[in-house]
């Protein structure tokens, strides 16, 4: 019995010992506070029409998706599109969450802000947003894909 017993122990270590490590979620409160901060720059950078400086934010094989348009592919043709959006007046984020595992992450929330499309008068809309970031070999964050929705109804 105590054999059988010692060899039921054995193999019960062989076993556990056998077992791959648990991984090690490198997330952490830096990497939120530094894609929050990137969020804050992204609006400063966008009212003050740094384009190139928001297009940085961005991995060169990103997917941008706005609202009743056509996916924006890439980095170069994401600044074009800033660009080329109407004047903005402001621009601001809230309700802002940010988590993520490994090298993912993701930051989601509401956005607010007025645009001038006829280049005179600003008009408001208001929506959510979702962004999917990769952790760069710098650290950085960049965003891999971007997506915003406004919630008001289409104009008539």
């Amino acid at each position: 019995m105590k054999q059988i017993f010692g060899l039921v122990c054995l193999s019960l270590m062989i076993l556990v010992g056998c077992q791959a490590p648990a991984a090690v979620d490198t997330f952490t409160d830096a990497d939120v506070a530094a894609i929050t901060a990137d969020l804050e720059g992204f609006t400063t950078a966008l009212l003050e029409g740094r384009f190139s400086d928001v297009a940085a934010t961005y991995s060169e094989d990103t997917i941008f998706m706005p609202p009743y348009q056509d996916n924006v592919i890439g980095r170069e043709a994401v600044e074009a599109w800033m660009a080329a959006f109407p004047s903005l007046g402001e621009m601001e984020f809230s309700d802002i969450e940010v988590a993520g595992t490994g090298d993912l992450a993701y930051a989601t929330g509401h956005f607010r802000m007025t645009f001038a499309p006829d280049g005179e008068n600003y008009i408001e809309d208001s929506g959510t947003f979702l962004e999917v970031r990769e952790r760069q070999e710098d650290g950085s964050w960049l965003v891999i894909r971007d997506i915003f929705n406004s919630s008001l109804p289409l104009p008539q």
